[in-house]
């Protein structure tokens, strides 16, 4: 009597596109959390000697996204507000000052001279700092949780192929792909 085996695999085919696909859709909505949290931090300035229609530019300026790499996505947070003396200036019609203040950077550039950043108090830490602290400590966790997650649940959802079992299977057919390349020809 001949006994004919058969065993349920794993389709592992397609598993690096989907799980790759998984951990960008989580940046994502991770990436828009920070962007809320941000804005939220980003609030309750005192604007003293500023006048009202040049108030919250850093706030509004803020932007994140999702950058695709080879493998994968990074999360990119920027502002790229500049000093709103720039407009103000311009406004007035006094081009020489706008253009003294037109490419400085507003949030942070601590190469510049002299280094700028926007900090609660004179001389503070920078708001930045706290901004990236906030992400290290509250998104970072969370991302990395909801990637495990989406992984394993991207395991158990891939789909199944049943084969029959040739005589050379199991532990033999994977030492065999395994050392393929090193075969001499």
């Amino acid at each position: 009597m001949k006994a004919h085996v058969h065993s349920t695999f794993v389709n592992f085919d397609d598993i690096e596109f989907r799980i790759v696909q998984a951990v960008v859709e989580e940046m994502h909505g991770v990436a828009d959390e920070i962007l809320d949290d941000t804005k939220r931090m980003w609030s309750g300035w005192k604007y003293r000697g500023r006048p009202q229609g040049y108030r919250n530019i850093s706030q509004k300026a803020w932007k994140i996204a999702v950058d695709p790499l080879e493998n994968g996505a990074v999360i990119v947070l920027k502002n790229d507000a500049v000093d709103w003396r720039a407009d103000y200036y311009a406004s007035k019609g006094r081009g020489d000052l706008a253009a003294k203040y037109k490419n400085r950077p507003y949030v942070f550039a601590p190469g510049g001279s002299p280094p700028i950043w926007v900090s609660r108090t004179k001389m503070g830490r920078p708001e930045l700092f706290n901004v990236l602290e906030m992400i290290e400590n509250k998104h970072v966790p969370e991302l990395e949780k909801r990637i495990a997650q989406r992984i394993v649940k991207e395991a158990e959802n891939s789909p199944r192929t049943s084969k029959q079992a040739s005589r050379f299977s199991g532990v033999k057919r994977v030492i065999a792909k395994l050392l393929s390349p090193f075969r001499r020809s």
